[in-house]
């Protein structure tokens, strides 16, 4: 269902906070999609459906900035270099960086590791 909605506004997206409205649309549309989903579960998903390509690229870039961030030897880049693998992976079987208490964590796990990191430059 989420690769159909995506179809429909591929570049930009169908802007932010839509995607429950677009998903029960679909649902509604189509009487073999599931009826309560409201969430993707997949952050690259959830990040297209509102932002488009255009949004799930930048995501992609924002993470890519962050591995090559932590591409040092040590134990706080691989402190680190972990927070980001697990935000990716985990980010394939739910949208984690949506959710403000797991957001807020990922972000401070990778923010101090960061300034360590950039500190010993």
């Amino acid at each position: 269902m989420s690769a159909k909605v995506i179809g429909e506004a591929p570049l930009l997206g169908h802007g932010t906070g839509s995607t429950a409205a677009v998903f029960a649309r679909t649902a509604a549309a189509d009487p073999t999609a599931p009826t309560g989903a409201t969430n993707p579960h997949d952050q690259i998903l959830a990040t297209a459906i509102p932002l488009g390509l255009v949004g799930a690229a930048l995501l992609l870039a924002m993470w890519a900035a962050h591995l090559r961030m932590f591409l040092w030897p040590g134990p706080i880049a691989w402190i680190g270099l972990s927070v980001v693998a697990q935000n990716f992976v985990g980010s394939l079987f739910n949208s984690t960086s949506s959710i403000s208490r797991k957001a807020g964590f990922t972000s401070s796990a990778s923010a101090l590791p960061a300034a360590s990191c950039c500190a010993r430059r």
